[in-house]
């Protein structure tokens, strides 16, 4: 607790004016001499406005309390915003620091101040009017009216329990004709814990022959035919049944007007069909009927997955520059109809196998075509490589005759005693000593009678 400090004027000749002077303000010196005395915590309820209003009296001590107001209210949050006595509910549940200040005298003392919610939700449940087949969840049908102080609508608790009442045929309420009564119970929670109830009743009106709209053709014209292992013909989902008002018939025992087809199913190619749908929908309470025909075209124009072995790589014989090639299988997919795989190569049709393959690189064209003639194709290489040395023969002594100039040259090939290779000798190289490679070795005079050692390379 604070206090103002009054100093009072002392002078010779000024006795009786001070003395009727402080006369005169005893009231105001007394009113500054009062004291605050604040309660160190306080708890204040917010109301179905949203807000909670402090009053001086929640926040004064009842003694020793002199000051009689008017009172200022300053509460300040934990972000450090400002506040007056009316605090919103989004202060929830924080620490809320609260000064009251004695306006006459400027004493003041604090108070921590917490919001809280007393006060539970309340729930007002309306009738409602649905066509029979109208989707009953909260999502489509909506939620009872809520007053609620503290806690945001998507932070509520919502439950209900449902009690269908089958209704007899030409039942009349609020003279419409209905079907059924569902007496939904509801019951929210909000955060504190606090919870309101209401039954809401939802009548189902009664749906006639008149208002049912069958589904398109899917045959292309009318509507896109399905796709084989992507569309299920025998989903209603996709495609389509009997509606009223945009919502399927769902053979509720609590609706009059049933639904049912029989299937004429015709397969064209692979798992591609032609299905003849007939509908069939009968008013319980009338017995008419309806009939309808669907036809659901089922095709398949997407082309198999393929994929080719990696690259083949085979050896020719040692005898014979040739090898045997036999083509692996390649990998094939189609989720509707079986496929046919046939590999093309310049050597033949088909996985072989294949002999006498010549040496060297190929590509074999894989290709895959569906029942419905769909196709697709991939590539593979193979190689058939001689992986075997020549087998070189030399002549064991070449006489080599000087020419007239005293110089002698002598081919590669000169040297040769019927080297062999099963895929053919490309050429033939020679040197002396350790001499660079060439295509012929010299001689001179000074090798005139002397044995001089070359080597043969066969390429």
């Amino acid at each position: 607790m604070k206090k103002k400090q009054h100093k009072q004027a002392r002078g010779p000749g000024l006795g009786l004016f001070l003395g009727l002077a402080a006369l005169l303000v005893l009231p105001k010196g007394i009113q500054a001499q009062c004291t605050m005395a604040c309660v160190a915590q306080a708890e204040v309820a917010i109301g179905y406005d949203g807000f909670a209003v402090i009053a001086p009296s929640q926040l004064l001590e009842p003694a020793p309390n002199s000051c009689i107001g008017p009172y200022l209210i300053e509460a300040v949050d934990t972000s450090g915003q400002v506040f007056g006595d009316s605090l919103p509910a989004v202060l929830l549940g924080q620490p809320i620091e609260v000064t009251i200040t004695d306006l006459a005298s400027g004493n003041y003392c604090q108070s921590t101040v917490t919001l809280i919610d007393t006060l539970p939700p309340q729930l007002t449940c309306d009738e409602r009017f649905v066509y029979c087949h109208f989707p009953l969840e909260p999502a489509q049908l909506g939620y009872p009216t809520v007053l609620e102080n503290a806690t945001p609508f998507d932070s509520l608790q919502w439950s209900w329990t449902d009690v269908i009442t089958d209704l007899d045929c030409g039942t009349e309420y609020a003279d419409t004709l209905v079907t059924a009564r569902v007496d939904r119970t509801w019951v929210v929670t909000d955060a504190a814990g606090l919870s309101d109830t209401c039954v809401q009743t939802i009548w189902l009106l009664r749906t006639t022959l008149d208002m049912v709209v069958f589904p398109p053709h899917l045959d292309g014209f009318a509507a896109p035919p399905l796709e084989c292992g992507q569309d299920d013909p025998f989903d209603l989902t996709v495609t389509g049944a009997p509606s009223i008002l945009g919502y399927p018939i769902d053979n509720g025992a609590n609706c009059d007007i049933v639904a049912s087809y029989v299937d004429q199913i015709n397969p064209t190619c692979g798992g591609a069909s032609k299905i003849v749908r007939t509908w069939f929908v009968f008013d319980l309470c009338t017995n008419e009927q309806l009939t309808n025909v669907q036809i659901i075209k089922v095709v398949d124009t997407t082309p198999p997955q393929i994929e080719c072995p990696g690259k083949q790589v085979v050896y020719t014989y040692s005898t014979a520059c040739v090898g045997t090639v036999e083509l692996p299988e390649a990998t094939v997919f189609d989720d509707c109809s079986e496929v046919a795989v046939t590999p093309v190569w310049e050597m033949g049709t088909g996985t072989g196998t294949y002999y006498n393959v010549p040496a060297g690189n190929y590509v074999v064209t894989y290709q895959a075509q569906d029942a419905c003639g769909n196709e697709a194709s991939c590539e593979m290489e193979v190689s058939v490589i001689d992986d075997d040395p020549p087998v070189p023969l030399c002549d064991i002594v070449t006489a080599v005759p000087l020419q007239a100039d005293g110089t002698a040259l002598a081919f590669a090939e000169t040297f040769d005693n019927g080297s062999w290779d099963n895929c053919g000798i490309d050429h033939f190289e020679v040197r002396r000593g350790d001499l660079p490679w060439d295509e012929y070795v010299t001689f001179d005079c000074a090798d005139l009678d002397a044995t001089v050692q070359v080597t043969l390379k066969v390429v």
